[in-house]
């Protein structure tokens, strides 16, 4: 018995031995790796930019910035002053004043309180009738500030499509249906406005924006508007926002670049330490800097060559 005990206790002993060593075999082999992948980045990278400018794949702030329009075309100006006016002094109207169609019922009651609000807040709908008239929406962004940029008038832009929408069922109701459908087809001018940035999420703004305006507001109206739909089939485009999304997140890596963020700032940041303290212990040598640094273009290599 004790020698088949001291048999299985070499045997455990001899597996453990083997799954060691296979697992350091294999760990070394996962380092190489890494560090191959590492060194290879900025080579890597050139390439990827190099097919992705051939692609027409924006890569600096500079070339996300669409060129400005003449202002008596561009309606950014305009979603601007309307988003400050309904965060200044909200509209107030209920959940079910959003988009009000023939597929719900509404008390007189609650129609009379909708148009009492429109007709009080002229200074919104007479915005928002401006800027769905401008045949271009083109806005001034900072698009060097990569991911931290803020893009504040998609609310406008929705709340646009949905006040329109229920305009226009208020004009249905009142049987002035070809004034309905003219004035819900604005809707679609609005979903163009919010899908010129090229970035994802005012493709997704302007397709919400368009499917608003689809869901006409009275079955009188749909003639009308698959009259404008054919004659505008114009639709947000999914390339463009996605070839402008791999350039905006591109500039995120580069921003990794700037300002040391890998060295005493990055190292504060993660370690707890405060920024003088870091300099002080000069926490991240040169060589480990210039690794980081390889490292952030073998991520921005790998995300193009998968974007593109």
């Amino acid at each position: 018995m004790k020698r088949v005990l001291a048999g299985l206790s070499a045997a455990c002993v001899f597996a453990v031995c083997i799954v060691g060593i296979v697992l350091a075999t294999h760990l070394l082999h996962q380092q190489a790796a890494a560090r191959e992948f590492t060194a290879a980045g900025p080579a890597n990278l050139a390439r990827e930019e190099a097919s992705a400018r051939l692609e027409g794949i924006p890569l600096t702030a500079g070339q996300l910035q669409q060129p400005l329009p003449p202002p008596s075309q561009n309606a950014a100006p305009l979603y601007v002053k309307l988003t400050k006016l309904l965060h200044d002094k909200p509209l107030g109207l209920p959940k079910y004043a959003e988009g009000m169609d023939a597929f719900h019922t509404y008390t007189p009651q609650q129609i009379a309180s909708v148009r009492k609000t429109l007709a009080a807040r002229r200074d919104v709908m007479t915005l928002v009738h401006q800027a769905a008239d401008k045949p271009l929406c083109v806005f001034v962004r900072d698009w060097s500030q990569g991911s931290e940029m803020a893009f504040s008038e998609y609310r406008a832009l929705l709340a646009s499509a949905w006040l329109l929408k229920t305009e226009s069922y208020l004009l249905a109701r009142d049987s002035r249906y070809q004034e309905a459908a003219t004035n819900q087809a604005r809707g679609f001018r609005v979903a163009d406005h919010a899908a010129s940035d090229p970035v994802l999420i005012e493709y997704l703004v302007g397709v919400a924006c368009e499917s608003r305006t689809l869901a006409g507001p009275d079955t009188h109206t749909d003639t009308y508007l698959s009259r404008v739909v054919i004659a505008n089939a114009k639709r947000p485009s999914l390339r463009f926002a996605m070839a402008g999304e791999t350039g905006f997140v591109c500039l995120s890596f580069v921003r990794m670049h700037q300002a040391e963020r890998y060295g005493a700032q990055e190292v504060m940041r993660v370690g707890g330490l405060s920024a003088d303290k870091a300099k002080a212990k000069n926490f991240v040598p040169p060589a480990e800097q210039r690794r980081a640094h390889n490292l952030i273009d073998a991520w921005q290599s790998d995300f193009l060559g998968r974007m593109r």
